[in-house]
């Protein structure tokens, strides 16, 4: 749930800066409905396919090579920020969208599989050092063990 949160903070927040510089004035939040909604159905989409994925049926996708394992998973992150983002669209369409014949522009297109590659990175990451030590970690809060007195190492 904290995820979707993020998703959708950050989708907005980007749908503002996109809007801004279209027309709409600085204090128009125009863009914050089609921005967070397309930030939740692509990371709430993220999260049921990583759960799914962990399943019995799909987890044998686990099992193959890391190169196959990469490419079949970028393009399922790809299709999920694809029907994000046309969600959004869809819902919300931007008065400069009735131009395009596509209302996804590639700079949407590319921002977002940033976002979700760069999300999809640190959860990983953390979930390999074990929980919140990576927090612990960029907060300066990790420690080194100290040999001391716990372990005498003497040489003869």
């Amino acid at each position: 749930m904290c995820l979707v949160s993020i998703g959708a903070a950050v989708g907005a927040v980007y749908g503002h800066m996109i809007a801004t510089p279209n027309g709409a004035s600085l204090l128009d939040f125009a863009g914050l409905p089609r921005g967070a909604l397309s930030g939740v159905v692509i990371t709430g989409a993220l999260f049921l396919f990583e759960q799914v994925s962990a399943r019995p049926p799909m987890a044998h996708l686990r099992k193959l090579p890391f190169l196959p394992h990469l490419a079949i998973k970028t393009l399922f992150y790809l299709l999920i920020v694809l029907v994000g983002l046309t969600v959004g669209a869809g819902l919300f369409p931007a008065p400069a969208d009735g131009a395009a014949g596509f209302p996804i522009r590639r700079e949407d297109m590319l921002f977002s599989f940033v976002v979700v590659l760069a999300i999809r990175f640190i959860d990983d990451i953390n979930h390999l050092l074990g929980q919140k030590v990576l927090l612990k970690f960029v907060t300066g809060y990790y420690y080194r063990l100290r040999l001391g007195s716990a372990c005498s190492c003497s040489s003869i």
